[in-house]
Formats: structure tokens, sequence, C-alpha cells
């Protein structure tokens, strides 16, 4: 392996900037009012329609209810609050009881969509819709319920009104002629429908039976719709009784006779044909009475009915020209697709109006669509044109035809951007392209894409500069397409599936998995190579994916880089939530990272995720060239971690980072290191490892003898900027067990002794550790200590609170907790607690303690545990005792003088009388013991009073301050049977 990580691991970065994190906990604070809570709970864990869209535009009637025609089936879509995906049965109550009578099945639906639960729509047929108008009582006006079939509730009921009424035909085909009476009178000849008529056999009344007003000019004249009548005639007067609407007084103005002697006014000669009348209408005839004028004479006809629909059309005795028709969309501006479909649907529309501001009633609209490629689509509408455009930039044009008339102007519209809000979906079974401008799919929920790289660009060539977000939502799993399933990834962005590019701007760039967790899978291996995604934007986060497959190698012998992180090279910031990465490889990198790879100044952010099964390796002929760091991740810069597990992977250590790394929470676990110059579990530099456990992390056999920089956790301190008060590195609510190294097996300290800052360790467990070494020479402990091994004869470990640093042992067994350098110190930063420590010091002769001159091994011990005896805490591993110099720091001691350690006691005990101790089951029994006590060659008395060992019979001169606590239980064969009642006899002899 190069030697960019030196045994100590050490890592020559730029200091990296700092991940800030705001605490969402004062927004759910329980200060809340019951309001709120209820205001939360109704929007979260409800469902209710919050609008509602036609799939046509429909006229309202003079009380402003909307009026849906036969002339098709229609439908109505709502679209809901359902923020917990409910499958709902939505349901329809019609408020007119006859209107549900003929709801039988297959009149109408309502229905879920199955994809976006948040949409529901009611379709209503064109036979129910002809029913009800065939009724006195046309009332469509009903009640949306949902109903939650798991829970049994029914939601907030939405209510819609709505009438099933086609408005009236409009008469066809005016024009004017002139009749033969003197100077010429003008006729405007048209074909009038026949508003009685009933479709055969089908309906008992006519559709339009309804439509009762004929106004021309602003004069209403009546038409009896309601029953067949030959000839049609308009009438004067209408009145309406009990018995029914009646007219009266037939028009003079309007006949259906041709009057004689019609000519034409136009320069063709056209004249009006009757027998050209379309079938459902008659030729009539209106007599205007006007006398030919160069003026310009105008006529507006009418056809209304009794709820106020109406349609119209204008005639002029002059050929007039159309006004152009409005584009909906004006030149450079930009507009949002809907988020549901993925398009902008936008209007032609027309004024009913000429040049001259004369009425000409509907038009035809003509159109032009011109995407960005060049390709176009026309088309044609009568009245209005509706498009519907995916995202991309158009130029629209239009101009507008109706008989007798000259055609408008054209109109135009250029670079009409359409951009969707940002949220694309993406599925397996998506596209990529289209036959042209209407048919490219828009990345919606109903027509998603095919890869994720084909939505980021649309996202980048049409999206608006400084939208702040882009969000993907990956429908399906995701695999190479078959072209990308046949070819290595070298020729690729970043030689990956997925690249994330740089944007002129900085938005947020979300890749999720939609409802559950959704695979990407790169399918590589040694045929056809490359890593999962590659990120260059600079702030981009992953939420609810297994990421897999990736396999980043470098063949040949100059550009390794090609290789670091086998499922994710970031060269940006980057975030993953809920996420696992498994199953990926680097080969022959760089650095490493067999699943993520963050280079220098970029930050790593990952919560609940879990990373398993990802090796760093080399296969090639001279391995020291290339890195293995990181089975997991290797991070240059800063590195946050919460709640995330890293087991089972394979390198040079699961977790490097060269930044500062924060921990809280999860796991480092069972990983295995192939090289020796890091931590099989984690190597850092700075940071906090908070309430994390370490455990099982070991070396290959190969390995094993280079392991001098941990198992569990290597710290090579560098820094100059401390994370906590004074201290660089905190290690605080840890487990550090059952790791294997040759030194450090639980961790390994070390510097450059310029770091400014303390390795404090607080409340943590370090036990099981095992180093590879034996037990040769009696300074091994101090080379490779088992629990903790500080290198480099460096006094920076720091301890507070409840610290069980015990029962790490060489490889034989011999115990090898922690090894203090001689004439180092532990710094004591507060209370100790309830901890046992194992300590071990090298001294040599010189320094060796003798009695009454103890050899101090803490620094700051007595400021916060001057009352406790430091053998309470520290359990010597040298040979020698525990006890409190004249300072009151925690030293090494040795009997004699007035210093001495608890190997100089002795106590024994004998039965009196001198017999057989023996009872019987279910039967009490008193047993009188002597207790004898020594110190060195010295008699020690027992006082049952203050319970304390004396020099003298007469109880004047104490040991020390300590008690004596007797205890005693009552063993069968090697098992405890029970404890014991202790009680001391009046000349102090314990009695049990």
């Amino acid at each position: 392996m190069k030697s960019l990580l030196s045994k100590k691991c050490s890592f020559i970065f730029s200091l990296l900037s700092l991940s800030l994190f705001v605490s969402c906990g004062d927004f759910f604070s329980p200060d809340w009012g019951t309001p709120a809570k209820e205001f939360f709970k109704e929007y979260t864990e409800t469902s209710a329609v919050m609008q509602l869209e036609y799939d046509a535009e429909f006229p309202k009637n003079k009380d402003g209810i909307v009026c849906i025609p036969c002339n098709d089936d229609h439908s109505i879509t709502f679209y809901l609050r359902n923020p917990q995906n409910y499958t709902l049965e939505p349901q329809y109550g019609f408020k007119d009881p006859s209107a549900a009578d003929i709801a039988v099945a297959g009149y109408y639906s309502f229905v879920q969509d199955a994809e976006d639960k948040s949409l529901v729509k009611l379709t209503f047929t064109k036979e129910f819709l002809r029913t009800l108008e065939d009724r006195d009582s046309n009332d469509l006006s009903g009640s949306v319920s949902l109903y939650e079939p798991k829970s049994g509730r029914v939601f907030d009921h939405f209510e819609v009104s709505l009438h099933a009424n086609s408005a009236p035909p409009e008469i066809k085909s005016p024009c004017f002629q002139l009749s033969d009476a003197s100077n010429g009178e003008y006729v405007v000849c048209f074909y009038f429908p026949k508003l009685f008529l009933t479709e055969p056999t089908t309906y008992t009344k006519p559709l339009h039976r309804d439509s009762y007003q004929f106004i021309v000019n602003g004069n209403t004249y009546y038409i009896k719709a309601w029953e067949a009548e030959s000839p049609i005639s308009i009438y004067e007067n209408y009145t309406e009784d009990e018995s029914g609407p009646s007219v009266s007084n037939p028009s003079s103005y309007f006949t259906t006779t041709a009057p004689t002697g019609l000519t034409s006014l136009r320069a063709d000669g056209f004249v009006f044909n009757p027998d050209d009348c379309p079938q459902g209408y008659v030729p009539m005839y209106y007599l205007t009475g006007q006398q030919q004028s160069p003026n310009d004479i105008r006529y507006t006809f009418t056809i209304r009915d009794r709820e106020g629909l109406s349609n119209s059309i204008a005639i002029s005795n002059k050929a007039q020209q159309l006004n152009p028709p409005a584009i909906q969309v004006a030149s450079d501006q930009s507009y949002a697709a809907d988020e549901y479909t993925g398009r902008y649907t936008l209007s032609i529309s027309h004024d009913g109006l000429c040049t001259d501001g004369s009425s000409c009633g509907a038009v035809t609209i003509h159109y032009t669509i011109t995407d960005s490629t060049g390709r176009t689509t026309t088309g044609s509408a009568n009245g209005s044109a509706r498009i519907s455009l995916a995202s991309g930039t158009y130029t629209i044009s239009s101009y507008a035809t109706k008989d007798y008339y000259i055609a408008s102007e054209s109109v135009e519209s250029t670079q009409v951007k359409i951009f969707s809000p940002a949220i694309y979906y993406v599925s397996n079974q998506g596209r990529d392209s289209g036959d042209g401008p209407e048919d490219e799919p828009t990345g919606a929920i109903t027509d998603p894409f095919r890869t994720i790289n084909h939505a980021l660009d649309v996202f980048r060539d049409n999206g608006i500069v400084g939208v702040a977000a882009c969000e993907i939502r990956l429908l399906t799993d995701i695999t190479p397409t078959e072209e990308q399933a046949e070819r290595s990834f070298e020729d690729s962005e970043g030689n990956s599936l997925i690249y994330i590019p740089p944007f002129s701007w900085n938005p947020a760039i979300f890749i999720r998995g939609y409802n559950g967790k959704r695979t990407i899978d790169a399918k590589r291996n040694e045929t056809f190579s490359g890593r999962v995604i590659f990120n260059a934007c600079n702030n981009l986060t992953l939420e609810n994916l297994v990421i897999t497959g990736g396999y980043a190698k470098n063949y040949t012998d100059s550009y390794a880089e090609q290789a670091d992180g086998g499922a994710i090279y970031s060269n940006a910031n980057i975030s993953l939530t809920d996420c696992v990465i498994q199953n990926n490889r680097s080969c022959n990198a760089y650095y490493g990272g067999g699943a993520i790879y963050v280079s220098s100044g970029n930050t790593l952010t990952m919560t609940r995720c879990t990373l398993s099964n990802n090796e760093a390796c080399v296969d090639w002929d001279d391995p020291d060239y290339f890195s293995i760091g990181g089975g997991a991740i290797y991070a240059l810069g800063d590195c946050t971690l919460t709640d995330c597990t890293i087991s089972e992977n394979t390198g040079e250590g699961a977790l490097l980072v060269a930044g500062t790394l924060r921990m809280k929470g999860g796991k480092v676990t069972n990983n295995k290191s192939m090289q020796g110059s890091c931590a099989a579990g984690i190597s850092m530099r700075s940071g906090i490892l908070d309430g994390v456990e370490i455990s099982g992390n070991y070396f290959v056999p190969a390995a094993e003898l280079d392991s001098l920089n941990g198992g569990g956790v290597s710290i090579y301190n560098l820094s100059d900027d401390p994370v906590d008060l004074d201290a660089s590195v905190i290690i605080r609510n840890c487990t550090i067990k059952n790791n294997k190294a040759y030194a450090g097996a639980g961790v390994c300290y070390s510097d450059d002794g310029s770091s400014v800052g303390y390795c404090l360790i607080e409340n943590t467990t370090i036990t099981q550790n095992t180093s590879y070494k034996g037990y040769t020479d009696p300074g091994d402990e101090e080379a490779f200590a088992a629990g903790i091994y500080i290198e480099s004869y460096y006094d920076k470990i720091k301890l507070r609170g409840t610290n069980i640093i015990t029962g790490n042992t060489l490889n034989d067994g011999k115990a090898a907790d922690l090894a203090l350098s001689e004439g180092k110190k532990l710094i004591i930063g507060g209370s100790l607690g309830k901890s046992k420590i194992g300590i071990y010091m090298h001294l040599s002769d010189s320094n060796k303690p003798t009695p009454g001159n103890p050899y101090a091994f803490t620094q700051d011990y007595a400021i916060a545990n001057g009352s406790v005896a430091p053998g309470e805490y520290f359990i010597a591993e040298n040979g020698f005792g525990i006890a409190a110099d004249n300072s009151g720091e925690a030293s090494f001691a040795v009997s004699g003088g007035s210093l001495y350690s608890a190997l100089d006691y002795r106590v024994s005990v004998s039965p009196q009388p001198q017999s057989e101790l023996k009872t019987v089951l279910g039967k009490s029994k008193t047993y009188t013991f002597k207790v004898s006590a020594s110190r060195k060659e010295e008699d020690l008395y027992y006082n049952r009073q203050d319970k304390k060992l004396y020099l003298d019979a007469q109880m004047q001169n104490p040991v020390n301050d300590e008690k004596v606590n007797w205890s005693a239980a009552l063993f069968s064969g090697g098992y405890k049977v029970s404890d014991l009642e202790v009680t001391t006899s009046a000349s102090g002899t314990p009695e049990l």
C-alpha cells in the first residue's frame, strides 16, 4: 500500500467546515395547545377533498351552477389531502333521489387512482347525462364522501353543485342577401335548428326543449321547442302557466319560405342555397326591412334556454376580418406544469369579434407548436383550443378562420418555457423521449421518466434558475437501461450509472424512494464496471433507497481516482437518510471507500443508514501503489452519522474520516481489515463518538502483525480546533468490546504533539478487546495494550464519569487494559463515578515507588475525587499497589512506611470449635468463626462499633478510615445455596 497513510494513520489534509444543524425539538414542544395538536392530527391523519377539476370548460347557468352537457362522457377529478396514502372508497350521494334511482351500474363510476392515492375521479356517461336531461329535473348535485375501510372512518364531506344541461345550438351559415323590393332590402339567410327533435326510440323528450328565446340585436322572440311544428315559426309572445308554456303571434320578420329574387352581396356571386341545409336544421330567412346601405349593418343571433345557457353568432353586411386569437402565454415567460400530469395546459381563445368591433360568433382556431429541437405539431379547434405541453421551450403561433370572413392575422409567442414544479417521477417502465412536443414524457406520476439522469437534465435545461429544490421520486427499483447494461461506465460522466451534475445556481436535489424503499442497482461487475452515483451537486440528499451493485475499478496504473467510492463518489456535500448501501466494491483505488468516497472540502451526513458487505480491494500486481482505505466510507471532509450501522465491510478499516467525525448512536461491528495501517473499525482525527457500539472488528491473519493502530478506534489527533472545550476527541457513552488488533485493540491514540485538545473518554465501557501479541516481556503491555494504547508517549487522555476499562487482554490472557508511558499522566476531568480501570506503566528503577514514596500517574484527581481512595477506581497491572500521594493524586505504591497496598493485608477465618460444617435442609443453625487480620507482620483488631480495623487491642490507633464489611454464603457441591446473615459477638468476633 502506498504511503498515504502511515502507521499512525495520519491524514495531511486541510481543515474543513463543519455541518450545522437546527433542532426541531422546539417545534414539537409539548406546550402547544390542544387546538394546534388537533389541527396537526386532522391534517396528518385524515383525508379530504382540496379542489376539483373538470375535463372540459363547461358553462354556468344564471345561478352560477356548472352545467355538464351530454355530448360525451365527462369526468371530474378531485384532488385530495391524503398524507397517509389511505386506500379509500369514494362515494357520491345524489341530492336528488330520482337521480340516484337512475344511477345504475355502468352509468357512472367513482374510483381512486391506483398509483396516486391523492386523486379520485368521478365519471358520468353521456347516456346518464342525457337521461337526466330527459326528465323535468336535471339536478346532478351531490356530496362526495371518502370511506376508509381499514378503520371504518368516513372523512368530511365535500358538496358539489351541478346540473345536466346542454347549451342550445347556434344557427349556421348566416349571410346577407338582397331582396327584389324597391331599392333592395337586406335579408339574412341562415339554417335554424329543429329544437324539438328527439333521438329515435331512445328518449321521450327533446334535448333542447327548454330553449325558448331567439334574440336578434337585443329584440327577444320566442321558440316553440317543446313540441314539433311545421313549418317552424318564430313568435312575438310567450306565456307560462300551470298547464305549461305557450307561444303566440308568429313574427312576420321570419319565414321558412325563400323570398323571390334574392341576389348576392358578394363579389363571387354567392347565393344562399336552402338545399344545402344540414340535417336537423331548416332554412330560415330574416326580413330585416333594412334597405341596402354603404354603412356597416350588423346582426347578432342568440338562442337561449330557461337556465340562461346560450349560443350566439354575428354577421355583417361587409366582409370583415377576424380579430387575431389570444394565446394565453406570452413570449419570454415561464409557466409551471401541473404536479400530477407534468403538463401545462394553455388555451388559445377568440373574442368573437372582427377587427372593426363587430361580432362574428365562434371561429376556428388554427395553431402550430414548435419545440426547441425544431419539431412541429399543428392542429385546429372550434371556438377555442386547449394544448397540453410537457416541460420545454416552445414557439406557439395561431390564427382564426370562419366562413364569409377574412382570416385573422397570425399571432406568435416565442421562447415560452414550461417547467414542472421540480418534482419528477422515475420508473423502470418509464420513458425518456416521445414522438413530438405534445407526446414528450413529463416525469409526472402518470408519465414517469426512465432514468434519473434524464430527470436531472430536464430540470437543468428547462427549470427556472433560482428554483430552490428538485425532487426525484422513484416509483420502482431502478436498473441500467438496455444500452447501459451492455457497456462499462468509463465513458459516462463520473464513471457512474447516475451523474448528479453541478448547477449554475445551488438548488437542493432530493432523490427519494416513493411509497417505500426503492433499490438502485447498477449491476456492475468485473466485465462492466462503474459506480452507482457520482455527485457534483453541492446539496444532494438521498432518502429511502437501497444502493447496490457498484463496482468501481481502475484498470490502469495511473488514474486510480476512477475507482474511489464503489457506490458513491461525492465531489460535493451529500446527505443520506434511511438508506441501505450494500454489496458495492472499490478496486485499485487512489483512496478507497468500498461504499462512499467524499472528496476534500465536502461533507457527508447520514441518518439511520446501514452500510454492509462493501469492500475496498486491490488486485493489481503492485498493490502498494493503491489504497483500500475505508471498506465502507473514506471521507476527506467532515462526517456526521446519526443512528447508523456499519457492519461486515472489508478494506483497510471500515470508516476513515480525515475531517471532523460526529457519530451519535449506531454501531460499527464485525468489519474486517485487510491491512494494518488503520483501525479495523473507525479511524479519525477529531470529533465525537456518542452512544456508539464498536465491537467485533478484526484483521485478517496476514495483517495481524501490522495492526499497530487500533482495532475498534484509531485516533490521530492533529486538531488545533477542539470540538468541545479543551477536547479534540470525545468518546462518550460508548461500548468498545471484542475488537482485535496487535496494539490498541479497543482504542489506539496518537498525535504529533501539536494538537490543542485532549481525548476525553466519558461514561464508556472498553472491555474484552484482545491484542494479537502474547506476553513475553514485562514491557509488552505498554507497547501492545489491548484496551487503550497511547502511542508516542503523549498524555492527552482525559477521563470523566463512570468508565469501565477492564477485561482487555493480550493473546495469552495477560491483563492489558490501559498503558501509560513512563512519566505521563491520565488527566482526570471530573468525578470518576463508579469507574474500574486497569492501569499499567513500565517504570525504570529510578522511578519505581518505594515505601513512603509513591509514583503518581494522574493529574487533577483530587479535585473531584479527593474523598475516594484511588484503589476504588484503579487496578494496578504492573505489580504495584494503588494509593494516593501527598497531593492526592492516584499513584503506584509499595508496602512500608505510611503506605500499604491491598496485597499487604491478610484475613483468615476459622470455625469455632473446629468441627465439620454441616446442616440439614429446612433447619437453621448458627456457626461461630474466628476472624484474624494482619498487615505484614502486624496483628490487626476489629472494632464492631465503628467496623474499623485497629493496630492495638485497645482500639486507639485505627489502620485507616475505611470500614470493614463482612458477608458469607452457603455452598453445596460448588453451587451457592443461599446468603448467610452475619452478626458480631460482644468481643468483636463476627458470627455467621
